[in-house]
């Protein structure tokens, strides 16, 4: 792509576009998680910025073809003061763009619970449980047990319940792939398993599955991705999830085994960056420790290229410019909060940043990936999902009821820290939206002061 040709680089040449741009999608008004509701259920929208009118339409599309213009100005740009320059715009940008695609997606399909949270993440609430109970009333995918409001609970507990309410929606243990870990942000006593969605501005790793996901949506990746279905790191036999709860749910209880333990380390990847030859040697290095041939039997070159393209692209095949530029831009999403990691027993694979030696590398039944664990006291910390190459196919764990070592009951908690957890269960807030109106009303949406 030649940046260049972009629809938006000729606008966003014009002096005092770039301060416009950033005044007009930093009004606190694109940040409020409520805001999903007030658009999308409205008919017609029109937006108004001091003397400035614009109808809904034309906003979002403007929107749009901004934040694709800087995010790759951000993402895909070796110029460290270009990059820095439209760093901040592109994270306020993303703001607007939320409310924008929530909306759209609303009325034409339909939107999960799960896409919702996450496209709303960086959005903020006076009370963060509201985080989840903004949006519970426009997700199409409800259920008779779905989560429903209940400011009595903490918010913590809140937290939990969500990842069991989506566990039963998908049937799967995929929600468990979005776990804040054990450094979970502003809200302290958020179970490790569970995602801190009042964490503003943190984000983990993209799930493994979404990121195999893109190759294989990717029409024009067809001639290199590799031939394998699923990841299903737990085996064929039995897919259905394991999973426990307390009845505060502030702990899991998980079956499965420990296969190995987590032995060296890179450094971590903090920021979405352009992948380089120089980034990717210091993995090779660590990798080349362990000698010519892997344990699958390959050889460790072959092993480390799989493992890095997450076994999503063949080793053997040409790739010409215009597939490398594709696939570089999703190794930056890739390795994003991951890091390499060799392990005990000779595995290499991508896991997250809050990995640290001696933590367990473990499959769950039910589970699709492997997970790493911490062993803390009488109960475990999730740090979060692995690509641990030789055991993303069921090559580890083939039949449950023979399995290659002793069955545990991994007690997943949060990192017990009581005194400074913090307590939302006295605020009040106004009652989500359940029921959606049949007639949606006009809606006239002020968003400031003037330019």
């Amino acid at each position: 792509m030649n940046i260049n040709d972009h629809p938006a680089h000729s606008i966003c040449g014009v002096p005092g576009t770039h301060m416009l741009i950033t005044r007009f999608c930093s009004i606190p008004w694109w940040t409020r998680v409520w805001v999903a509701q007030e658009v999308a259920v409205a008919r017609n929208v029109l937006v108004v910025w001091g003397s400035h009118t614009f109808d809904w339409g034309s906003c979002t599309h403007a929107i749009d073809v901004l934040e694709n213009y800087t995010a790759y100005l951000v993402h895909n740009n070796d110029d460290e003061e270009t990059r820095k320059a439209w760093e901040p715009i592109n994270t306020v940008i993303l703001q607007a763009r939320a409310v924008a695609v929530a909306s759209k997606w609303y009325k034409d399909q339909g939107i999960d619970l799960k896409d919702l949270l996450y496209l709303f993440w960086g959005s903020g609430a006076t009370d963060p449980r509201d985080k989840v109970y903004a949006l519970l009333g426009l997700a199409r995918d409800s259920h008779p047990d779905a989560l429903v409001p209940d400011y009595s609970l903490k918010t913590e507990t809140v937290y939990g319940m969500v990842i069991k309410d989506l566990v039963t929606r998908s049937g799967s243990l995929d929600a468990l792939m979005w776990c804040s870990g054990p450094t979970a942000g502003s809200v302290t006593g958020t179970p490790t398993w569970a995602t801190d969605w009042a964490s503003q501005g943190y984000f983990p790793a993209r799930p493994l599955r979404e990121m195999r996901q893109r190759i294989c949506d990717d029409s024009r990746l067809a001639a290199i991705k590799t031939p394998e279905a699923l990841f299903y790191a737990s085996g064929l036999k039995d897919t259905t999830p394991y999973i426990t709860y307390s009845p505060d749910c502030l702990r899991i209880s998980l079956l499965g085994i420990c296969v190995d333990v987590v032995g060296r380390l890179s450094a971590p990847v903090l920021r979405v960056t352009p992948v380089t030859s120089k980034f990717l040697e210091n993995w090779q290095r660590i990798a080349d420790e362990r000698g010519t041939y892997y344990v699958t039997g390959e050889t460790i070159k072959i092993a480390f290229t799989r493992t890095i393209f997450i076994d999503q692209v063949q080793v053997d095949v040409h790739i010409n410019d215009s597939i490398h530029e594709i696939l570089l831009n999703w190794q930056a999403w890739l390795y994003f909060m991951r890091i390499f990691m060799t392990s005990k027993k000779g595995y290499m694979g991508l896991v997250p940043r809050e990995t640290e030696e001696g933590d367990l590398i473990c499959i769950v039944k039910g589970g699709w990936v492997p997970l790493i664990l911490r062993k803390k006291d009488d109960y475990f910390l999730m740090i979060g999902e692995a690509y641990v190459h030789g055991a993303m196919y069921g090559g580890l764990i083939v039949d449950w009821n023979h399995p290659p070592s002793p069955l545990q009951q991994f007690e997943v908690s949060a990192l017990l820290l009581a005194s400074k957890r913090r307590d939302c269960s006295d605020n009040r807030s106004v009652t989500p939206l359940r029921e959606l109106p049949k007639e949606y009303p006009k809606t006239r949406l002020v968003l400031g002061v003037g330019i």
